[in-house]
């Protein structure tokens, strides 16, 4: 696959967009395209994704039966990173979380793309050092703020990662990209629901204002926000994702 430089991409998936800015080579991606149903299980030792509007957790499960989330990737992102390298690298489990599509490409296919394109190469280092970044952010995050600050960000991660401000994500799903107890996360979102911040029933967040919950949300939220900058055009109003207007704004 010829991976030439240029401008207006639109795959969809912001990493892509940004590591081959060329409509003609990105439309070849479009073949490529499976839905994601929520709970499947990712063969990510034999294909690489490139999520559009579905929400995935990287997450390792511990003896004990307890399972430790490393990070969600959606449209900011790519699911199977260590196949540009190495085929089966990855000892992490990919789960859909939220479900959509996305581009589902063979891992020897990507290694070959990788190889093949310094701006791909490039943009593979950039996503890797924002990811690092994210990574010590998140653990600042756990040993200084509140619960309510850490559901706060990972609800607008989560948003940004869609493109939406429906959430379709338990709060036992939050708990564990927190680390804490479901009952910490339901008091959370009913604190925010009560101010008329957010609505819920099973399964499904609405943010009803979204700088109202900006401002409840600690400083690693807009750190991380920064780190992934680099993948939007100039003239993007967000970082990772679009500024929605909420209904008292309409």
């Amino acid at each position: 696959m010829n991976l030439s430089a240029g401008h207006g991409a639109t795959s969809g998936n912001l990493f892509l967009d940004h590591a081959i800015p060329d409509r003609v080579q990105i439309q070849q991606f479009h073949d490529t395209k499976v839905d994601l149903r929520k709970g499947q299980k990712l063969a990510v030792g034999s294909y690489t994704y490139f999520p559009i509007n579905a929400l995935v957790s990287l997450s390792f499960i511990l003896k004990n039966g307890y399972i430790a989330e490393i990070r969600q990737i959606g449209r900011d992102g790519v699911v199977g990173l260590p196949n540009f390298i190495e085929q089966n690298a990855s000892l992490a489990t990919a789960t859909v979380l939220s479900a959509g599509s996305a581009y589902r490409i063979k891992a020897d296919v990507m290694r070959d793309i990788f190889e093949g394109s310094s701006q791909f190469r490039m943009t593979t280092l950039q996503y890797m050092q924002a990811v690092m970044h994210e990574a010590s952010q998140n653990v600042i995050c756990t040993r200084f703020h509140s619960i309510a600050q850490q559901y706060c960000r990972s609800l607008l991660a989560a948003a940004d990662r869609i493109g939406s401000e429906t959430v379709h994500l338990t709060h036992e799903q939050l708990a564990v990209a927190i680390g804490c107890r479901r009952e910490a996360v339901s008091l959370a979102a009913r604190q925010l629901q009560l101010a008329g911040i957010i609505h819920y029933n099973y399964g499904k967040i609405i943010i009803l204002d979204r700088k109202a919950i900006e401002a409840r949300a600690c400083e690693c939220y807009h750190s991380v926000h920064k780190a992934f900058s680099i993948f939007f055009p100039p003239d993007d109003a967000g970082v990772i994702h679009n500024h929605h207007k909420s209904p008292a704004e309409t």
